[in-house]
């Protein structure tokens, strides 16, 4: 059938927020661990012939700030629960980026960035552009309790998993930006200064152009 909506099967796990990509044969759908159990969040892979879900291997994190496809794997970054061994007394989770292989049903941990918090509460933005993703960060802010922190940028090589600095983006801190690859542009619109006490939106944006070869 073309050109009309047809259902897909339930899951049966009920969440808000949950991200999902497109790997070229298959959906993958990455689901945040529930309030009462913050030990792993959930992946699901959508059956070749559409009727039902299967799991995929344990994601190594607990909730999934953000999620994209590329040939070598879709990349996730989130923070990992302290009840998976985070034993040291520090209550704060530590942040992973990893690597999801469909047909090999693997996860695999990849070096965090560079000046990122990636465990902290926020909602990054992150696109493919053909040979990096491109990691635009805004860690959740309490306004006046703590100093106004700055949105930061990084680029990832997800075969190599090597990382590189971006200049920081030149806008005010914000979360919940939208973020589009034009094909030579990084395209950063929007957001909230949410600081958890109050929320105003923003109506401006940025764009980033890599370098050659990039």
């Amino acid at each position: 059938m073309t050109d009309t909506w047809r259902e897909l099967p339930p899951t049966g796990i009920h969440r808000v927020d949950p991200k999902v990509t497109w790997t070229g044969d298959r959906i993958v759908v990455l689901l945040d661990a529930t309030p009462d159990d913050r030990s792993v969040g959930t992946g699901l892979v959508l059956d070749d012939d559409g009727t039902g879900w299967q799991r995929t291997a344990a994601p190594p994190m607990s909730e999934f700030r953000a999620a994209v496809w590329t040939p070598s794997g879709l990349v996730a970054m989130g923070p990992l629960s302290r009840h998976l061994g985070d034993d040291d007394g520090d209550d704060r989770p530590d942040g992973i980026v990893a690597t999801y292989d469909p047909t090999a049903d693997t996860w695999a941990r990849l070096d965090e960035p560079t000046g990122f918090d990636v465990a902290a509460p926020g909602r990054p933005s992150m696109v493919w552009s053909g040979r990096e993703v491109l990691v635009v960060d805004a860690p959740f802010w309490f306004g006046a309790t703590e100093d106004e922190p700055v949105l930061r940028a990084a680029a990832l090589d997800p075969a190599s998993g090597t990382w590189r600095s971006i200049d920081d983006p030149p806008l005010s801190w914000r979360g919940g930006s939208s973020a589009a690859w034009t094909g030579t542009e990084l395209l950063l619109w929007g957001g909230e200064s949410s600081t958890g006490y109050t929320s105003d939106p923003y109506a401006d944006g940025a764009r980033y152009r890599p370098g050659p070869g990039r």
